[in-house]
């Protein structure tokens, strides 16, 4: 009976993303219901879903996919930092008609960095793409999560986005799931992905394969056994 009860809930709470975004399936949605119980992820997504609606319409897609992804940067998950920055980077291909200087791959190569370095290849990055406005988010994102400062009128989304994805995160890694797409409505946009997909062959930038991802997990772990973590390098869970 209980599991009937969780495979059914996690079908339900896996609806919202499957149908928005286009997936064929959201994994995720099963280590949920595992860690929240069937009633706990119910609760869970009724009131995370529609308040990070809420954060898109506000901010738009590109900003607040970036947000997304930038808060999963911080907690060292791959999964969700591979399909929000996806989503930033089609959004941004869409708008300005060219690539964003860092790719999906160069994305997840953050994770074992430095907090220090990570942060300096991103405000590289979002100056030399025109976006400089987004260093003091991501600054003020970090300064919340990881520096202790109290929160002040404003700082809402980054607030949300900081607990929405701590849980998130904390799932994803637990399940070691494998990337898929993006994280939006975006997705089902299939001739911009088309453009996106040609012009990211042009510049020679290829797909994310397996073994780019065992060797950032590899990097991860031997940056944790340095003693990276906390405020000298990306937290993970």
């Amino acid at each position: 009976m209980k599991s009937s009860i969780n495979r059914f809930t996690t079908w339900f709470v896996s609806l919202y993303p499957r149908k928005k975004w286009g997936l064929a399936e959201n994994i995720l949605s099963k280590y949920l219901v595992e860690n929240l119980g069937p009633l706990g992820a119910l609760r869970w997504t009724m009131q995370n879903g529609p308040r990070a609606d809420r954060t898109v319409k506000e901010w738009g897609g590109m900003r607040a996919n970036l947000l997304f992804a930038m808060a999963s940067l911080l907690n060292g998950c791959s999964y969700c930092l591979f399909a929000h920055a996806r989503a930033f980077e089609l959004y941004y291909f869409e708008k300005h008609d060219k690539l964003f200087p860092l790719d999906q791959h160069d994305f997840l190569s953050l994770i074992p960095l430095t907090d220090q370095a990570s942060r300096e290849r991103l405000e590289q990055a979002l100056t030399a793409a025109g976006l400089s406005s987004e260093i003091e988010t991501f600054r003020r994102l970090y300064a919340l999560k990881l520096e202790g400062a109290t929160p002040r009128p404003g700082d809402e989304n980054l607030v949300h986005a900081i607990q929405m994805y701590d849980m998130l995160n904390y799932c994803s890694i637990e399940g070691q799931i494998e990337l898929d797409d993006a994280h939006d409505i975006i997705n089902k946009n299939q001739e911009l992905k088309t453009r996106y997909a040609a012009a990211r062959l042009a510049m020679g930038r290829r797909k994310v394969f397996g073994e780019d991802l065992a060797a950032i997990e590899e990097a991860t772990r031997a940056a944790k056994s340095r003693g990276a973590g906390g405020s000298d390098g990306n937290s993970g869970e």
